[in-house]
C-alpha cells in the first residue's frame, strides 16, 4: 500500500525533534545541563536554554487557543512588545531557574510534543496560508518553525559559542 506524501508539517516535525535531539545531546555530552554557558548565553545553564525554548511552546500554544477564542492576539506577549523582547526572555528565565534539568528536559520535550500536536489539529492548508492568521505576519507553519526548528538551532549556537571558549 503506498504511503502517504509527507507534509510540510511533517517535514516541519521531522527536522524539529532532529534538532531539539542534537540540542539534548550537545548539552548532555558536554555536560552543560546544569552549568553555565558563559558569555554565549548570559551564563545561563543548558537547562535555561531548554526552559527558553519550553517557554515559548506555551507562548505559541497560547498564540493559538487565543485565535480559537476569537480574541485578540497579542505577539509576543500581553504587556511586550518586540522592541522589550529581553524582558519577556527574561521572565520566562525566572519562571523556570530553580527547576532542574531532569524535570526541564521533561516538560521541554512535553510541549514540543504538543505544539506538533497542536499543528496537527490545522488543516494543512490554513497552515500555509499567509492571510488566514494575520496576526502571524505570514504563515502559521514558519511562525511554528521559529518556535520549534530555527528556535532549537538557536540553542544549539549557544551551546557551541560556549564551547568555543573552552
Amino acid at each position: 500500500m503506498p504511503q502517504p506524501d509527507a507534509t510540510p508539517l511533517d517535514a516541519l516535525a521531522a527536522r524539529a525533534d532532529l534538532r531539539l535531539d542534537t540540542l539534548v545531546a550537545m548539552i548532555v555530552a558536554n555536560g552543560l545541563d546544569e552549568a553555565s554557558l558563559g558569555d554565549a548565553y548570559l551564563g545561563r545553564r543548558g537547562a535555561d536554554v531548554l526552559a527558553h525554548l519550553h517557554g515559548w511552546h506555551g507562548l505559541f500554544a497560547g498564540w493559538c487557543r487565543e485565535d480559537g477564542r476569537g480574541g485578540k492576539v497579542a505577539l509576543p506577549a500581553t504587556g511586550y512588545t518586540w522592541v522589550d523582547l529581553r524582558a519577556l526572555n527574561d521572565e520566562i528565565y525566572e519562571r523556570y531557574r530553580a527547576m532542574a534539568w531532569t524535570r526541564i528536559l521533561e516538560v521541554t520535550r512535553e510541549s514540543h510534543a504538543t505544539m506538533i500536536e497542536l499543528l496537527r489539529t490545522f488543516p494543512d492548508g490554513a497552515l500555509a496560508d499567509p492571510t488566514r492568521y494575520p496576526w502571524a505576519n505570514g504563515p502559521l507553519l514558519e511562525l511554528a518553525d521559529e518556535c520549534l526548528g530555527k528556535h532549537y538551532d538557536w540553542g544549539i549556537e549557544r551551546v557551541e559559542a560556549s564551547l568555543g571558549g573552552r
